[in-house]
């Protein structure tokens, strides 16, 4: 599915919704929603933990997208690398599952601390309030570390758009 980028593409969405203008701004602003294939956001419906995961790892890569066009535009640097940590998949998750390269990369911002699930994940279960903090939570802090663990380097301008959505580490400047 591609990401939205109009409020119109979800047909459940209303400008009489509470949440129309929060969620007209995440849609257009920012591009990290995604819809479902029938066009629909379907807001009352309880999250999947694998739901969970894309979106958080959506959210941050276009945060850190945000972050280095912010700098490498205002500052004319240049963008030098991701820090490497160690993680695993855990044995319930396919590589061929819908949201792997999600959890693979929030696993690889966070580390060996992502693990909440004692080995398995199970993505097709609600998620709790608790496990949303604690991805969030986590996610964050990763992020966080990520930002101030990066070298940017003053040079000359770069026009170059980073267009990989799907890992948080394979951003280049060219």
């Amino acid at each position: 599915t591609q990401r939205a980028t109009s409020i119109q593409q979800f047909s459940d969405v209303h400008p009489t919704d509470w949440y129309y203008q929060s969620f007209r701004s995440i849609v257009e602003r920012y591009g990290v929603i995604y819809p479902y294939k029938d066009n629909t956001f379907r807001a009352n419906r309880a999250i999947t933990k694998a739901e969970l995961i894309y979106l958080t790892s959506n959210g941050l890569i276009r945060l850190h997208e945000l972050f280095k066009i912010a700098l490498l535009d205002s500052k004319q640097c240049s963008y030098e690398g991701v820090p490497q940590v160690s993680f695993h998949i855990p044995t319930s998750i396919n590589s061929n599952d819908w949201y792997y390269l999600s959890y693979r990369n929030l696993a690889s911002l966070i580390g060996e601390n992502f693990d909440y699930s004692n080995g398995q994940f199970e993505g097709d279960k609600p998620a709790t309030r608790y496990e949303m903090a604690a991805i969030l939570n986590r996610a964050f802090d990763g992020f966080i570390r990520l930002i101030s663990s990066q070298r940017y380097l003053k040079s000359q301008a770069y026009t170059t758009k980073f267009n990989n959505s799907t890992s948080i580490g394979s951003y280049l400047i060219k």
